[in-house]
């Protein structure tokens, strides 16, 4: 580039400049955040279906309304899980790294293809019981999940306040954990590859025989 323009630009100035470009087309994190309800609108717009739920705090009246929480399951997803996938959800929560932080909840779906199926997702300040329970009510209504979820299992890493969330939402479906966090917590106390890939073997086991020859097995290399 600095050939290019017969410039000497460094590698700050370059940055600077990329920074000063982006705010100008895109805006800055603040600007973005005032038009989440413009955006959820043109969601709607372009497939009717979707629900959209934007929780703002508004208990200072002299001030902005203050950005909470945001839902999201588009219609197209929702409905093609309703249509073609297993009544099976995955449940997780990741740290957004931003200088607002928050965090992201999402529910994810097995397809007939065993791939993952986005279904809904949310921004909320904190992983909670709290949050997930209002989020967990919103996915329940737009999947009708009904009779306290019974005939559905839901898959989730143990989280604090998701545990009782769940109880709380659908006390009737299935409460599974995801093996893959099971096997990071496994393996800090049995290191061994030959245990690691026997806690797989249970894992992945399809029937209850084959599992529970599976687990004494695990037993005797555990002895």
């Amino acid at each position: 580039m600095s050939a290019s323009i017969r410039a000497g630009v460094s590698k700050s100035m370059a940055y600077r400049a990329k920074r000063a470009a982006l705010l100008e087309v895109e805006g800055g994190i603040k600007e973005q955040y005032a038009r989440l309800a413009d955006y959820g609108k043109e969601l709607q717009r372009a497939d009717p279906g979707t629900p959209i739920d934007l929780v703002c705090d508004f208990s200072n009246s002299e001030k902005a309304p203050v950005f909470k929480r945001l839902y999201i399951c588009l219609g197209a997803l929702k409905n093609g899980f309703k249509a073609g996938c297993r009544s099976l959800i995955g449940l997780d929560g990741a740290h957004l790294k931003t200088c607002f932080g928050g965090q992201l909840l999402t529910a994810v779906g097995i397809d007939a293809n065993n791939t993952s199926w986005v279904v809904a997702y949310a921004k909320v300040e904190l992983e909670t019981k709290d949050s997930w329970i209002w989020f967990l009510e919103l996915l329940c209504k737009d999947l009708s999940c009904e009779n306290n979820g019974r005939g559905w299992i839901f898959i989730s890493d143990k989280q604090k306040g998701l545990k009782p969330a769940l109880q709380e939402v659908v006390p009737s479906a299935q409460i599974r954990f995801c093996a893959r966090h099971l096997w990071t917590n496994f393996t800090k106390k049995f290191p061994g590859k030959v245990m690691k890939d026997q806690m797989w073997r249970c894992a992945k086991a399809t029937t209850l025989p084959y599992f529970q020859k599976e687990m004494e097995e695990m037993k005797t290399l555990d002895d």
